[in-house]
């Protein structure tokens, strides 16, 4: 776990941490470890740069359009993911090249007015959240709030690595 301040971050960088075999299979992984974290709590979406057809629309048809200080936006308010939707999230664009959060904890306008006055030191609001990197290969936890979180990143990297053993056990077999 890195640590930025008293901010926390844990990351994972598929290009650099795990065997090209485990890239297909990356998303499913992600989506399963988001729903685990996020199962039982409020959490809101919120997304920079939006398209006109941001997937938040089909989620939330009454998610909110915004421009501040000359950035668009677009957010939902308190939400309860089903693991359907969480792999809808993952899977999209927007989520993968970074410019999607999940955003654990109940919605208010401050925190939205952060997240858009505070992008590029996302970090410093304080506030957790899971993204990708804009370049799709790195998944980010931040400031997570439970004590169990960096246990709980090493476990869903070990899942990866067992994946990734299995996978390239059965190609050496019919290799």
């Amino acid at each position: 776990m890195l640590e930025y301040k008293r901010y926390q971050i844990l990351n994972l960088n598929f290009i650099n941490e795990l065997d090209t075999v485990i890239l297909d299979s990356k998303l499913k992984y992600i989506s399963d470890f988001i729903f685990r974290q996020i199962q039982g709590k409020s959490v809101f979406l919120f997304e920079m740069k939006p398209t006109k057809t941001s997937i938040l629309y089909d989620i939330d048809p009454e998610s909110k359009y915004h421009s501040i200080n000359s950035r668009k936006i677009i957010y939902t308010k308190n939400l309860n993911l089903s693991k359907k939707v969480i792999s809808m999230i993952v899977e999209d664009e927007s989520f993968y090249l970074g410019h999607l959060l999940i955003i654990i904890g109940t919605y208010s306008k401050s925190k939205i007015s952060n997240i858009s006055n505070m992008w590029e030191d996302l970090l410093e609001t304080g506030i957790e959240y899971f993204k990708m990197g804009n370049d799709g290969e790195s998944f980010y936890w931040c400031n997570p709030q439970i004590n169990s979180a960096e246990e709980e990143f090493k476990l869903f990297i070990n899942e990866l690595n067992t994946f990734a053993q299995g996978i390239k056990h059965i190609n050496n077999e019919n290799g």
